[in-house]
């Protein structure tokens, strides 16, 4: 069993439409007409090829059976959805399995079927903790209960009174004195993290970066079936993360983007290539901070994500 949570239904129905020439195409409604729910499914006329129609008429009995009666159409909005985009997944996976590679021998453009362990990294969650005073105030008052002179030395240092506050730390114990500049090391980290995630979210808005080995996957979260919450608890999940995208590129190192002995003309257009690849250097240079890339890593637009539940 799998427990998908990420699933790109646009991109699914384009490659579907794609590969099959427009002889699969799904859509769903839903509609409420005097009190009842009703719920459509729309196909072309030779969808029966791919087994669509026998699929078609057991989601309108179970939907029948087991929602329209009881008047819930968000049930049955929810139910359909599922059952319909599983389907489509399956399909799509039947008719691309034999161009699948594994990220060692892919190149851009193929399709990946792969897992791996992952460290998942949402750059507006984190930007928004780290921002304003409300992570240090949380660190303060955390170091603050170990003796009442850090108490009383922050005490000192929010009222503005710095150089009574200085006065108090030389007359502290070595053991306090360490707490409080170990927490000062932390206030600049903290500071740097949310540089760095600013940036990340303007070049990268609204998308969760997800490393998964050797690749990165760039998840836009309107794709993603679980809430907010439920992504940050990912990051304490230890099993593998299942993954089903196309490679969007693949890390290389750029080299001189500038060559002095150009002409005039020449300079003018590499200062346009060099413009159009600042978010490239700036994404870089994140990437580089962050230690999640490297040269020949795979750049990933995932099509699903999924977890193995063991049967």
């Amino acid at each position: 069993m799998k427990d998908y949570i990420y699933f790109d239904e646009r991109l699914i129905n384009s490659l579907l439409a794609q590969l099959t020439k427009g002889e699969v195409n799904l859509s769903k409604s839903f509609s409420s007409s005097d009190g009842k729910t009703i719920s459509t499914i729309i196909s072309s006329e030779k969808s029966e090829n791919f087994g669509l129609s026998k699929f078609i008429n057991f989601i309108k009995k179970s939907s029948k059976k087991d929602e329209i009666n009881n008047g819930n159409s968000s049930s049955v909005s929810s139910l359909v959805d599922t059952r319909v985009d599983d389907f489509s997944l399956d399909t799509l996976y039947d008719l691309i399995h034999k161009k699948i590679k594994q990220p060692n021998d892919a190149n851009e453009n193929d399709f990946v079927d792969y897992s791996n362990n992952f460290k998942i990294f949402d750059f507006e969650t984190i930007k928004e903790l780290t921002s304003g005073t409300s992570d240090k105030d949380v660190s303060d008052l955390h170091i603050s209960r170990k003796s009442e002179n850090i108490y009383n030395y922050y005490k000192l240092m929010n009222s503005g009174k710095i150089d009574e506050a200085n006065e108090l730390k030389l007359s502290m114990d070595p053991r306090e004195i360490k707490l409080i500049n170990n927490n000062l090391v932390e206030d600049r980290e903290r500071k740097s993290l949310h540089t760095v995630s600013t940036l990340a979210n303007k070049i990268y808005p609204e998308t969760i970066l997800i490393k998964v080995g050797d690749s990165l996957v760039f998840a836009p979260k309107n794709n993603f079936r679980i809430s907010q919450s439920e992504t940050i608890q990912l990051g304490f999940k230890k099993k593998q993360l299942h993954v089903l995208g196309i490679v969007e590129a693949i890390a290389t190192t750029t080299g001189s983007l500038y060559d002095p002995d150009m002409d005039r003309t020449d300079n003018t257009v590499n200062y346009l290539e060099t413009t159009n690849l600042t978010p490239i250097l700036s994404a870089t240079k994140i990437f580089d901070i962050l230690k999640v890339s490297r040269t020949q890593d795979l750049f990933i637009r995932p099509i699903a994500m999924y977890f193995k539940i063991d049967d």
